[in-house]
């Protein structure tokens, strides 16, 4: 993924001395470079449709974001289904989509299920709308709930405690709430 590396680039050229401190900051960072790109194309697609309250709020809260994909961040649970949508309605997989994304139009963005021929914002505000329809499914629809580490989590198995539940209730540690994306310096998990 290349948003890795420019991420780090950006923060290796940011400066010309560095410090411990800064290495340790650098390795936890969660800034993501692709959302610089694709947030604000997603709310202008989006900012003239008519949307319901939970869209518009998710909506809102996507164009004031800082792209840094935090634990207990809304906006990173928004981007990301709206992302995963994304890939299920162009049938690309994910390193194919920014290349189809940045010309703007692409016969893998028509969904062949409709006489129309669809287009970039067509599958955008599809998928923004199935991203929040599923978020509402999963987390409730109070927008406020949708937290990024309640889905990106990390647990660590005991060897022990994957064979019972048992076992793992005791010996398991987690899940724990993490920030990060597949996108950022700090992957995690």
């Amino acid at each position: 993924m290349p948003d890795r590396y420019v991420r780090i680039q950006e923060m290796l050229t940011a400066k010309e001395k560095y410090d411990i401190k800064d290495f340790e900051n650098m390795q936890a960072d969660h800034y993501m470079v692709l959302t610089k790109e694709w947030a604000p194309l997603i709310v202008k697609t989006l900012s003239d449709k008519k949307l319901s309250r939970n869209e518009k709020k998710a909506l809102s809260i996507l164009q004031e974001w800082d792209f840094v994909a935090c634990s207990d961040g809304i906006a990173p649970m928004v981007f990301h289904a709206t992302v995963n949508e994304m890939v299920k309605n162009s049938f690309v997989v994910f390193n194919s989509l920014r290349s189809l994304m940045a010309p703007g139009r692409s016969p893998w963005f028509d969904d062949p299920d409709t006489p129309e021929v669809e287009g970039l914002e067509d599958m955008i505000g599809k998928s923004f709308r199935e991203a929040v329809a599923y978020l509402n499914g999963q987390m409730g629809d109070n927008v406020d709930d949708w937290q990024w580490g309640k889905l990106h989590t990390l647990a660590f198995f005991h060897p022990f405690g994957k064979s019972s539940s048992l076992m793992g209730y005791f010996m398991n540690i987690g899940p724990f709430p993490m920030g990060g994306s597949f996108a950022t310096a700090n992957p995690q998990p």
